[in-house]
């Protein structure tokens, strides 16, 4: 992580800001409210954009249990993505609310997931694609 930071010219992190946020209003488009968040966490205090982490919160439905709240989880950091790959995983809503769900997101959705994440070409958004993934990937397991 700190050897791409070093790497990336202000030019490329500027590109990279650009092209991320104008995916953001692109999904904002596509999902509602309910759906869709975004926030950012500061890792390590200061003003730095490559100290903050976006977090993109997207719904999933889950094919057997459309109301247990899973969510896919992307985290990047501002400046970096998409030139550096983003990080990725499935949350519930609410631990332990999900009583009966018979499905829970274990190791070995989340190494399909990671596996994916590793074909993707670096300099390209991809939280659409990985939304598209992890869909089918929930399909499949029921």
């Amino acid at each position: 992580h700190d050897s791409a930071v070093g790497s990336l010219s202000d030019e490329e992190k500027q590109r990279n800001q650009d092209a991320a946020y104008e995916e953001l209003e692109a999904l904002e488009a596509i999902f509602t409210p309910e759906e869709f968040s975004v926030r950012s966490i500061n890792n390590l205090g200061g003003s730095k954009s490559e100290n903050v982490t976006t977090i993109v919160s997207i719904a999933q439905t889950h094919p057997t249990s459309p109301e247990s709240n899973l969510y896919l989880e992307i985290h990047y950091v501002i400046g970096l993505y998409p030139s550096l790959l983003p990080t990725c995983l499935i949350t519930f809503g609410k631990w332990g609310a999900v009583s009966n769900c018979e499905y829970t997101c274990g190791a070995n959705i989340h190494l399909k997931i990671i596996e994916f994440i590793s074909t993707l070409t670096p300099g390209e958004e991809c939280i659409f694609t990985l939304f598209g993934h992890v869909q089918s990937l929930l399909q499949d397991e029921h």
